[in-house]
């Protein structure tokens, strides 16, 4: 997949219903994807080298996670996709491979379980590039609602409702009961600039930034009581 550009804009959590009205009033809806439960479960070395390479804001960035989707209205669970996202300066690629895992069994397996580890392992036999001795260190889960912009075709999606659900506990001590005080306005495609269609979410309250769901969730999990 060809490299593309990706634009962070970040809000708090409590305008999120200003933030999907103006969304739905400027852009459409994304039919292939309608708006789910995104479960996500992030992996990393020992020494948290992913982690490492977005707060020393790398060049290059690696970061790999298996993911699963859950329909808001029966809550029905997808199969799993393997991903690895490769940045490199602004601009993003990611490699995306579906196994025939269930997103409902694997939500149930422990983190900490070798077995998670093993079936990881394996995709490598799948063609996918995975780095090294990786562990699984948190399960994340939010709701993302998917938008087009009829002129560029860039794709925009808004994050909701963020919540870490578990973490390895040899790595990570404790889980936060609330969910982050976030939310998130992602803009993907082959243009470097914002859509004129978004050009009012600045007066929404959102401000263009760097945001890592997994890297502040990773220091909300370090120091819980923060």
């Amino acid at each position: 997949m060809s490299l593309e550009f990706e634009l962070k804009f970040v809000s708090s959590a409590h305008r999120v219903p200003a933030l999907r009205s103006y969304l739905r009033q400027v852009l459409r809806a994304d039919r292939d994807h309608p708006a789910a439960r995104v479960e996500t479960i992030y992996f990393d070395t020992a020494g948290f080298d992913s982690l490492s390479e977005k707060v020393n804001s790398d060049y290059l960035k690696t970061k790999f996670r298996l993911r699963w989707y859950v329909d808001l209205e029966t809550g029905e669970h997808s199969r799993v996709f393997a991903e690895i996202k490769r940045r490199v300066g602004s601009r993003r690629r990611k490699q995306r491979l579906e196994t025939e895992w269930s997103g409902l069994d694997l939500s149930r397996q422990p983190l900490e379980h070798e077995g998670l580890r093993r079936r990881v392992a394996e995709l490598a036999l799948r063609g996918l590039e995975l780095p090294c001795q990786l562990y699984p260190m948190l399960h994340l889960r939010y709701r993302r609602e998917r938008f087009v912009d009829a002129f560029t075709r860039q794709r925009i999606s808004l994050d909701s409702e963020i919540s870490l659900r578990r973490v390895h506990r040899g790595f990570l001590p404790a889980v936060p009961a609330l969910p982050l005080p976030q939310a998130l306005v992602e803009v993907k495609g082959a243009q470097r600039s914002l859509p004129l269609s978004l050009r009012m979410l600045p007066e929404l309250g959102c401000r263009r930034g760097s945001f890592s769901k997994y890297g502040v969730c990773i220091g909300r999990a370090k120091a819980p009581e923060a």
